[in-house]
Order: structure tokens, then C-alpha cells, then sequence
């Protein structure tokens, strides 16, 4: 028997590949006034009235920033989102909605042929992931910081420092329960290592990369080792064996890393560290036609 959610899926396919989803943006600026006004409604608190914060001129902007991204995924990775994508992703949203209930009104108010939702909710969604992902990881885009990377690590190889240079010192050992991952500020993402001395590469998910500064007046806290992703673990224990050994360039979403051993005992890791960061997302952005 077909389950109701593959019926559900062929459905949407069904719908979506007879369209381009290429609608008039005047429609599309509708969709998205009637989204807002319900996000409007359901929220809490003191708010002014929907016209006052959502004028035409807003909607405009917020409606043509999505269709420039749109744009930019096209012309400048080559790529499309697909009637598949789309179904994929709509889906996903149905079975992990944590408001079914404005979903449903949204949905009702974008029309029951789907292509309202689908264009105003969904593609907005798989579009800005597609473009971050393609933006991360292209190397032309980062090139120059990728380069100042690789001379910044020479000049540690060989013993000196570098602007920008930061001290950090782990703890060995099982952390206490009562302390937190807090201090390891880096969001969780994926990074890549590459053109270390003991492995050449090395891809893995971290969860936290670097300890933070810590905020005026906050008590400090001690960094574990153990807190950093365990494959990110080893790569370090490959790579620093001892005083004045470089880690290789750690990539991530935010910029490149490196790490210089300064200090490593049964008790603590002392490193210096520096860190790259890439061209911001949004400024890159903006200057794509």
C-alpha cells in the first residue's frame, strides 16, 4: 500500500512540474503581504498595526532581496532549485512544523494549487541554504583570505608571530558536570583541514572551534579539550605533537584557523592561535548583480 505521505509527495511533484514557479512578481509580493499579517498576528507582545510595519515599500524590498539571491544561485554557481526540491522541502516543513496551525493558515490564505506557498515560503528557504553552502565553499570567492592563511602558517612554521595572535589554554581531562560548552563560542559547522604536516586533509564536524572572549565582568570559565568535537580532537593530537608544532589550516564557514603548540602537558594544551575571517555574506552579496 502507498503511504499518505508519498501520495503527498507525488502530489506536490505533480503540481510543481507544471509550473516554472516563475509567477509574476506582483502576486509574489502579495503572498508575502498575507504571510506577514499572519506572523503578525500570532506574535506576542506590544506591536504596532501591520500597514505601519509592513508598508508596500517593505514587502517590495523584503520580496526582491529573496529574487536577487535567486538570481545570484543562478548566475553565478549554475544552479536551479528544482520542482523536487521543492516538494522535498515542503515535506520537511509539513512533518517538522512546531506551528502547524499558522502553517495552515498560511497555506490556506497562499491558495490550494501550492505555487503561492512553494513560492513565498519554500524556495525562499532552499534557496538562501543552497546559496550560503555554495558561497562557503567556493575558493575563488576566498582566495585572498585563504591565501593570507596559508603565509600567516609559513611565518609560524618558522617561528614567528603574526598580527592578531590570541593565547588559549585547554584543560585535559573529563570537565565537571556543572561546566558548560558555553565557552567555546563557535557555532557548530564544518571544517576542513588541510596542508598540515601529519595529514594532508582532514574534513569534520565541529561543534566549538575557539574559546571566546569572555564578556566584561563574566566569571571565567576553564576550557576542556574534551569539549571540542572529537574528530577536531584528532586532528589536533595528530597535528600538535609538541612546543612550536602548526596545525594545519582549519576551515570553516566563519574563516581559517591555525594553531601553534605552546605548551603541552598531561594537565593542559597551551596553543597560540589566529583566525582569518572570510568576506562577510551579506557584503559579498550586495555586490552581485
Amino acid at each position: 500500500m502507498i503511504s499518505s505521505q508519498r501520495i503527498y509527495y507525488c502530489m506536490v511533484c505533480w503540481l510543481l512540474l507544471g509550473s516554472a514557479l516563475a509567477s509574476e512578481p506582483e502576486s509574489v509580493y502579495r503572498w508575502r503581504s498575507e504571510v506577514e499579517r499572519i506572523y503578525h498576528e500570532t506574535r506576542l507582545g506590544p506591536k504596532r498595526a501591520f500597514e505601519d510595519e509592513f508598508s508596500f515599500e517593505v514587502i517590495q524590498r523584503l520580496v526582491d532581496a529573496d529574487l536577487h539571491k535567486e538570481v545570484v544561485l543562478k548566475n553565478f554557481f549554475g544552479v536551479e532549485v528544482t520542482a523536487q526540491m521543492i516538494a522535498e522541502e515542503s515535506q520537511r516543513i509539513n512533518q517538522s512544523s512546531q506551528a502547524p496551525e499558522t502553517l495552515a493558515k498560511i497555506k490556506a490564505v497562499l491558495g490550494a494549487d501550492g505555487t503561492g506557498f512553494a513560492e513565498t515560503v519554500v524556495k525562499p528557504i532552499i534557496v538562501e541554504r543552497l546559496l550560503r553552502q555554495k558561497y562557503y565553499q567556493d575558493k575563488t570567492i576566498h582566495a585572498a583570505e585563504r591565501a593570507s592563511a596559508t603565509d600567516k602558517r609559513q611565518r609560524l612554521q618558522a617561528g614567528g608571530s603574526v598580527e592578531g595572535m590570541a593565547e588559549l589554554r585547554w584543560l585535559l581531562g573529563k570537565p565537571p558536570k556543572e561546566v558548560s560548552k558555553v565557552p567555546n563560542t563557535m557555532a557548530a559547522s564544518q571544517i576542513q583541514s588541510s596542508g598540515g604536516a601529519y595529514t594532508n586533509e582532514a574534513t569534520v564536524h565541529v561543534a566549538e572551534v575557539i574559546g571566546g572572549p569572555e564578556a566584561d565582568g563574566a566569571p571565567k570559565k576553564d576550557l576542556y579539550f574534551d569539549e571540542l568535537d572529537p574528530e577536531l580532537c584528532e586532528v589536533l593530537k595528530t597535528q600538535l605533537r609538541k612546543a612550536g608544532d602548526v596545525s594545519s589550516v582549519i576551515e570553516t564557514p566563519e574563516g581559517f584557523s591555525i594553531y601553534r603548540a605552546k605548551e603541552l602537558t598531561a594537565e593542559q594544551w597551551k596553543v597560540e592561535t589566529v583566525f582569518i575571517p572570510r568576506k562577510s555574506y551579506d557584503a559579498w552579496l550586495a555586490t552581485q548583480r
